[in-house]
This record gives C-alpha cells, sequence and structure tokens, in this order.
C-alpha cells in the first residue's frame, strides 16, 4: 500500500466584527440601528404582564448601560478573549422589535 498526500497552503483574510471596549463592559449606550435610531437593551428582571393586554413590558436599562453587577462573570471573562477592534466596521442592521 502506498499513499500520496499532497497539502496546500495558504494565507485566508478573515474579517469579522467584535464588540467595543465599551460593550464588552455593559455600555450601549451608543448602539444604534441603520436609520440611527438607539437601540434600546432591557432589564429581563423587569418582565410584568401587560396592563393594557396580551403580552409583557420590561423596562429599558437607564442610559443604556447594564450595571457591572448584573454583567454575569463568565461572560466577563469570554470578552477578554475578543481581540480589539482594528478597523471600523460596516453599519450593522438591526430589526426593531
Amino acid at each position: 500500500m502506498s499513499v500520496e498526500s499532497v497539502r496546500f497552503v495558504q494565507g485566508i483574510t478573515f474579517v469579522g466584527t467584535v464588540p467595543r471596549a465599551p460593550e464588552l463592559g455593559g455600555d450601549f449606550s451608543n448602539i444604534r440601528n441603520a436609520a440611527g435610531a438607539l437601540i434600546n437593551i432591557y432589564d429581563p428582571l423587569t418582565t410584568a404582564a401587560n396592563p393594557a393586554g396580551a403580552g409583557s413590558i420590561r423596562q429599558v436599562f437607564p442610559g443604556n448601560r447594564i450595571p457591572d453587577s448584573r454583567v454575569d462573570p463568565v461572560a466577563r471573562n469570554a470578552g477578554k478573549f475578543f481581540p480589539a477592534p482594528n478597523a471600523a466596521g460596516t453599519k450593522c442592521v438591526h430589526r426593531s422589535q
């Protein structure tokens, strides 16, 4: 039995989106949709029945900032593995809910 193998090594450029330092710290005060409107970050602990009918309502985090005490320690540690952004990204298009 004989085996012949060929290996091709090529450089590949990868472009990805990474969170900025404020976002890693829970500060989403400057997250906007394509139209420039602020995207609200809701506090899941404030979910309540909608007194006006079906569904539920939630409160926005004050200033769109998640308090440091509410950032999960696992998420905080995982954030250390993101590289720092090194170029401006393209605008993200977020759907409004």
